[in-house]
């Protein structure tokens, strides 16, 4: 997995808009920056620099019967800690899809910058433009066997709210408050949280149905 730590010369191999230990559940990416990212030095304010549990859930409903994040890449400010992503398991019906990505939260235009280009289309409880973000990732969302490349950002509202965002590309297409897959079979909202999105299989109109 690629991890590109934005910043003065920094390049590696990625709570709640308000919420936030160890990883709960299984580890499924936990490689470190490179060591070109330099340790803080004495008398450095290091409350900048601690690495945070960053937790964001999927709440899917009866209709989707499994569901699983596989992490790719990764973009975190530069000097902020990073500790992998992690997920819960299993995943039930109706049930909860919960990442965990542990990681430094300071804001900056470079993983925000890299988001739009990971995700032209998005929904978040923040207020868009995503112009600073803590850190984004990118992995396939697998919903019911199928799978969608995807990528997640939590920015910094200020005031201890920290909003998540969620986008795709290559087919990705919003309606009103929702994300859809490319295919039309599933929907993403945000469910009133900064922390959570709600997930459910798209039922067609019957419009849509006569097309």
């Amino acid at each position: 997995m690629l991890v590109l730590v934005t910043g003065a010369v920094f390049l590696a191999a990625c709570s709640s808009p308000t919420t936030q230990g160890q990883p709960k559940g299984e580890a499924t990416s936990a490689e470190q920056p490179s060591t070109e990212q330099a340790a803080p030095s004495a008398g450095q304010n290091l409350v900048a620099t601690t690495e945070h549990d960053n937790y964001v859930q999927f709440n899917g409903d009866a209709c989707i019967t499994s569901a699983s994040f596989a992490p790719q890449d990764s973009n975190i400010t530069g000097g902020q800690p990073w500790g992998g992503v992690s997920t819960s398991n299993p995943y039930v019906a109706n049930g909860t899809l919960e990442l965990n990505v542990q990681a430094g939260r300071k804001d900056s235009s470079g993983p925000a910058a890299w988001f739009n280009q990971q995700a032209p289309v998005y929904i978040s409880a923040g207020t868009p433009p995503v112009n600073n973000l803590n850190f984004a990732v990118t992995g396939e969302l697998t919903l019911n066997g199928d799978t969608y490349l995807v990528a997640l950002g939590q920015g910094n509202a200020g005031g201890g709210s920290s909003p998540w965002w969620l986008g795709g590309k290559g087919g990705f297409f919003q309606e009103p408050g929702q994300l859809i897959t490319p295919d039309g079979k599933y929907v993403f909202a945000v469910n009133g949280l900064d922390d959570a999105f709600w997930m459910t299989c798209k039922v067609a109109t019957s419009a849509e149905g006569n097309n």
